[in-house]
């Protein structure tokens, strides 16, 4: 048998006429895509292997990789790409709720009922594509279905389901009596397990369910805007956790991965974010001191990934970090300190040659630039043309996003129109000017923010002339 062969176990094949008739009709669904051919071959490759698993007995397998195909659609902006994604979670619905050839059909129906991982995965994928289609009480079923699958798994598979559906609740169905029910069971599932011995407490797996719990609980408190506790939660609840689960990842290989968003990088990153929130002094220094850790973090990482394709990625989370640091010393009014974070920040986006970035890297030469113009203590003529030259290529870049007329151009010819008159060139001055009042006259008419944005221009030309006929 060949590599790519799966072998059937003994009995009858999990692939029906009706299969065979659906998948067809979803592999010719994709020729109404405008997605590239490669890309509509990966997908039909994925199609071609859930039929092969369905034939050999295995529709776990083919519930997975249809699964595959139903989550790839949806990062489709095609109008019928949505639709499509959820008939194929569907499907891969059907699938996980079949069992493989040979299993014992007393097992089974324990399995599928209370173990079953990925009709549990499927249906949560399908709750997330009926949520883009805005069936909120057909999602709200299929999270509730889901939750039911796995009750019989490890704590944190029973935990991570009804966190998907008390998420849904806070976010979508703004229902919080569903979400405090949902939230109350979780902590009753919890505590009956160290109660019974089920599980060891502070295991991975219990200590990850924990964390999940309580990372729920810490996003609504955000939400509701109680900055505060949800500060004190993370800092003396969440954070221990997850510092507890890398430890214990470190000590087994074992043990799968941290999800991302429970990582203690990331997880400071959002206590940063807290601290400026709060916005006191004592606060703001406080959130420049954990970003800087992680701009260290990010920085070595970069470093270290030279050379290979990870390269790029972690100039770029580097750069951002560097770019968030210098805006904590903008709130802060630290004009000099936040420039250095700025252009660094721009130049670090400009040298990954990612061309999706080029944006972000002139949005931070343009903060750069403004800083430098409005240090007027450390003002002097090669920082003046520092300035114009990052307002330029700024300017440049808009241009090519968004088109030489756009708004966007408009803020950036007005400081580099003042970078100008400081230097002394009052002509270019006056022609920089001229420019934003042509662009701020094309959008002025139906939006009062343009139309500020034309007298401000104006009032600025005005000055321009009366100073070239005072020096005259």
């Amino acid at each position: 048998m060949s590599s790519g062969a799966i072998e059937a176990p003994p009995g009858e094949s999990s692939f029906t006429p009706k299969d065979k008739a659906e998948m067809r009709d979803l592999v010719s669904s994709l020729d109404k895509l405008s997605q590239p051919v490669p890309v509509k071959w990966q997908m039909i490759g994925f199609f071609n292997k859930a039929t092969r698993y369905a034939k050999a007995g295995l529709p776990s397998m083919a519930s997975l990789e249809m699964q595959n195909v139903g989550s790839q659609l949806q990062n489709f902006p095609d109008e019928y790409a949505l639709p499509l994604a959820e008939r194929c979670l569907r499907k891969a619905v059907d699938f996980a709720k079949r069992p493989a050839k040979g299993f014992d059909s007393e097992l089974w129906q324990h399995y599928f009922v209370h173990a079953n991982k990925e009709l549990c995965n499927s249906l949560s994928r399908l709750a997330v594509a009926e949520i883009k289609r805005r069936k909120l009480e057909e999602a709200e079923a299929h999270y509730v279905a889901a939750s039911k699958s796995v009750e019989d798994l490890d704590v944190h598979f029973v935990v991570q389901t009804h966190v998907h559906l008390a998420s849904f609740h806070r976010q979508h169905s703004k229902n919080d009596t569903k979400w405090q029910d949902t939230m109350k069971r979780l902590m009753r599932i919890l505590t009956q397990m160290e109660d019974t011995e089920e599980l060891v407490p502070h295991t991975w797996s219990h200590t990850l369910a924990h964390a999940l719990w309580t990372n729920e609980k810490l996003q609504r408190r955000l939400v509701r805007g109680k900055t505060d506790k949800a500060l004190e939660l993370l800092e003396q609840k969440l954070m221990p956790l997850c510092v507890r689960l890398r430890e214990l990842g470190e000590e087994s290989p074992l043990i799968p991965p941290l999800p991302q968003h429970l990582q203690v990088s990331v997880l400071n990153e959002i206590r940063a974010k807290m601290f400026v929130k709060r916005g006191g002094a004592g606060d703001v220094q406080e959130a420049e001191k954990i970003e800087k850790e992680i701009l260290k973090e990010k920085m070595k990482r970069w470093e270290d990934s030279k050379g290979t394709p990870a390269e790029k990625a972690m100039c770029i989370e580097a750069a951002h970090k560097q770019f968030s640091i210098g805006d904590i010393h903008a709130r802060r009014g630290n004009i000099a300190a936040a420039e250095g974070y700025f252009k660094k920040a721009g130049e670090m986006l400009m040298s990954s040659n990612v061309p999706d970035r080029q944006r972000d890297a002139a949005y931070a030469l343009y903060q750069a630039a403004v800083c430098i113009a409005r240090n007027r203590g450390a003002m002097s003529r090669p920082r003046l043309a520092e300035a114009a030259k990052m307002l330029d290529d700024v300017i440049r870049i808009y241009g090519k996003i968004y088109g030489e007329e756009s708004m966007k151009i408009g803020e950036p010819l007005l400081w580099l129109a003042q970078v100008r008159w400081d230097e002394g060139n009052i002509e270019e001055s006056e022609k920089t000017l001229q420019r934003a009042l042509h662009i701020g006259q094309q959008h002025s008419k139906d939006n009062q923010q343009h139309s500020d944005f034309t007298k401000k221009v104006i009032t600025r030309l005005i000055a321009c002339r009366k100073h070239k006929a005072a020096a005259q």
